[in-house]
């Protein structure tokens, strides 16, 4: 048995491997938030097999521990919490078994550059279908994967170059085996959008709508967190293209999921809504009418009440 560190993040949990992970928005930070009041290289974390610290790197708005601003460099115990801009990260310790082990092969998609499992089809980003045949030796990497609490040891390989900046996955390597599809498609959205890789963003989305429609049971592995940050992606990429059709897609989402969204999300539809000219009612009227049916606490009431409210801005729009 030994002790690792990781970050709860979004209800899931990412190793931290010995040495220095960057925080911040910068696709060259280990772990990316997608948050307009996070620096582009916002704090470090210094990890060692017994200690964690943070520093704060002049960040503009500053890196918070349980609550109080840092000035300096702090160590971290299990169980702190850390604000950066508006995110909630944690630091947790759990033991791990190091017993049998399995090789796992990772190939990097000669058509986009993602790195993927090997066989899975078609590629989780460009949905090209690959065969072992286009591959060639120097896109495949070998790791080793502990079948106990979910921990990847990845020997650190590059994917071929390309003309637009690659993926870096390090963050979410401990999902790309062992979290759903659901969860693993989303963060390559996060990725992609933090990119400005915004094609693809909508590819990908749109391979997530097929999924959702053809899978009877790829909702039930999505919570609530994680279905409102699916659908913060989705708004932003509807605001992007000026599309209203993902407005009934998420009103739709809710309703098949039974899941109420949050207040974050509700005040974002607000927003896409009159930037996309969205002037149809009908998704919203079903969604309302099935929250309606539900014992709602006095917050979700007051959720339901912005979404009826919405109703009224929904019908002035020309």
């Amino acid at each position: 048995m030994s002790k690792r560190f990781f970050i709860r993040y979004m209800d899931h949990n990412f190793v931290l491997y010995p040495g220095e992970c960057l925080i911040g928005r910068s696709p060259k930070c280990h772990f990316i938030l997608d948050d307009p009041l996070t620096s582009r290289i916002h704090a470090r974390l210094i990890v060692t097999s017994s200690s964690v610290i943070i520093e704060d790197l002049n960040s503009k708005n500053g890196v918070f521990v349980n609550g109080v601003r840092i000035s300096k460099p702090v160590e971290l115990k299990p169980g702190d919490k850390i604000y950066i801009g508006t995110q909630q990260l944690e630091l947790i310790q759990q033991e791990i078994k190091v017993e049998r082990q399995k090789t796992v092969t990772f190939v990097f998609c000669p058509s986009c550059g993602v790195k993927r499992i090997e066989n899975e089809e078609p590629c989780p980003n460009c949905g090209t279908y690959l065969t072992i045949a286009m591959e060639s030796p120097s896109t495949i990497e070998r790791v080793v994967v502990n079948e106990g609490p979910s921990v990847i040891k990845e020997q650190p390989k590059r994917a071929p170059k390309k003309s637009f900046p690659t993926i870096d996955f390090e963050e979410i390597k401990e999902q790309t085996v062992v979290s759903s599809p659901a969860i693993m498609m989303a963060n390559i959205l996060t990725k992609l959008l933090s990119l400005k890789r915004y094609d693809e963003a909508h590819k990908l989305l749109r391979r997530m709508e097929k999924e959702i429609e053809n899978d009877p049971h790829f909702l039930s592995q999505i919570d609530s967190n994680n279905l409102n940050f699916i659908v913060s992606k989705a708004l932003k990429i509807a605001s992007i293209f000026k599309e209203s059709y993902w407005l009934d897609w998420i009103f739709n989402l809710y309703i098949k999921s039974n899941i109420l969204p949050n207040i974050e999300v509700v005040d974002n539809i607000y927003k896409v809504v009159n930037a996309v000219k969205y002037n149809k009612t009908k998704s919203l009227d079903l969604l309302i009418d099935s929250l309606r049916k539900k014992k709602l606490s006095a917050s979700e009431k007051f959720i339901l009440r912005r979404l009826e409210s919405l109703k009224s801005v929904i019908q002035n729009i020309s």
